[in-house]
């Protein structure tokens, strides 16, 4: 469903900002960020929607479409769910890297459920799940509900269900969901060609799941129409959400939506050129290799290196921990990977088969890369001849160190803010992965 039919002649944004529950949302600090993402919107009151959905203007302003009529039916607590999940519609589409297509329903399914699964874990004192205001009955996807019923199991993903991404959670809907052969014009896609972006069948128990639920989606989201200026503000307000500037509510909220999103990023293209980094150096006599005619080449020069990994299991960077270590893990000078969150819980060792799913933390929260940072001390001052890379796979959002290797490469792989070492001589490198996925 497109919904460019709905806002093309749509006048007087503004006027329905004062009948959303937005005053409300803003009297509590733990709700401010939703509130700072409403402010990049315009808003649209519409009854051809079930509740809201948002989309893009066609000046490439974020637009939500809201049906006041049926929100303000509902309690206040549910109204401000409403928002913030729309809200979080916009953060997830900011923070995305590809689409599902096969299930269109599949796809609006797994995004609502991972959305809602934070939702309620870091607001439930402060927002409830949509129910109809007659029967009662539940309309917000709930994952749980949808492992109860089979349709998810996380054990065929090898994650717990607070650590599913999006993607799992799709792929795990297509494989356990009835495939019906298509016949016309599927539920997914009333007014459009069966055949475009159905996959092979149309998944009719899907269809209707989603028919369901209180969201209407939009499938003709696109991204990158939306104007440079909103995305670098929302990227902004997210990252400022990240560093707990909106309350820790708003900080757990934003470094676990980016740990369900699943970004795939190629490590060996950017690692590969730092760790074999080979300088073309003329200046010393036992770097040439003189051939007749008095041409001179480079030596090739066979230094020995090992390279030590430490991991943070904290979640904001798990979702890319998979392809760190696939890469990682198989080139011939690695050693060995820990992980680590208050202070290091496992180490894998050369020639041992990487983890599955996340290493268990013990209770208390919290991460500390100083423990992983002393042990790459105590490596780097008992080494001889080798040449040793450290790399760091972290969010960034730990205590200051007060420790570490001074003399070795060492690089910070981060989702989240940089991380630097005062008394190291050579500085540090940092990365930030999630920069680097949307280049």
């Amino acid at each position: 469903m497109g919904f460019e039919n709905l806002v093309a002649k749509t006048k007087g944004y503004d006027k329905v900002r004062d009948l959303l529950p937005l005053q409300e949302m803003g009297m509590d600090l733990d709700l401010g960020f939703f509130l700072a993402v409403t402010s990049m919107m315009r808003f649209v009151d519409t009854e051809k929607i079930r509740l809201a959905g948002v989309t893009v203007d066609v000046d490439g302003k974020l637009l939500m479409l809201v049906n006041t009529k049926n929100l303000k039916t509902l309690p206040l607590k549910q109204q401000m769910f409403v928002m913030a999940h729309e809200c979080s519609h916009i953060v997830f589409e900011h923070l995305l890297s590809c689409k599902k297509d096969e299930s269109i329903s599949a796809w609006n399914i797994a995004t609502d459920a991972v959305i809602n699964n934070i939702l309620i874990r870091e607001y439930n004192t402060k927002i409830d799940e949509v129910t109809d205001p007659k029967t009662g009955e539940l309309k917000t996807i709930q994952l749980h509900k949808l492992i109860s019923d089979g349709k998810v199991i996380p054990e065929k993903v090898g994650k717990e269900p607070n650590m599913m991404t999006s993607e799992d959670v799709y792929n795990q809907l297509i494989e356990n969901s009835p495939q019906k052969p298509k016949q016309g014009k599927g539920k997914s896609d009333p007014n459009g060609d069966p055949n475009d972006a159905l996959g092979n069948g149309d998944f009719s128990e899907l269809d209707e799941i989603d028919e369901n639920n209180f969201d209407t989606h939009d499938r003709s989201f696109d991204w990158d129409k939306v104007e440079a200026e909103t995305k670098h503000d929302l990227g902004q307000v997210f990252k400022a959400a990240e560093r707990n500037e909106y309350g820790a509510s708003a900080g757990n909220y934003a470094r676990g939506l980016s740990s369900v999103i699943k970004k795939h990023f190629d490590f060996s293209r950017l690692l590969d050129k730092i760790i074999y980094k080979k300088k073309i150096d003329f200046s010393r006599e036992h770097r040439r290799v003189k051939l007749g005619g008095g041409l001179m080449f480079p030596r090739k020069h066979g230094e020995k290196m090992k390279i030590y990994v430490t991991v943070d299991v904290s979640g904001s960077c798990w979702d890319v921990t998979e392809d760190f270590l696939g890469y990682i893990m198989a080139l011939p000078e690695f050693e060995e990977v820990s992980f680590f969150d208050v202070g290091i819980i496992e180490t894998v060792v050369k020639g041992d088969v990487p983890p599955h799913k996340r290493p268990s933390c013990p209770a208390g929260g919290g991460t500390d890369l100083n423990p992983s940072m002393a042990h790459f001390e105590e490596l780097e001052k008992a080494v001889n001849s080798e040449k040793l890379n450290f790399i760091v796979l972290t969010d960034g959002y730990i205590p200051p160190l007060t420790c570490g290797p001074t003399k070795s490469n060492v690089i910070i792989m981060t989702v989240g803010d940089d991380v630097e070492y005062e008394r190291a001589g050579r500085k540090y490198r940092n990365i930030n992965i999630r920069e680097a996925v949307k280049k």
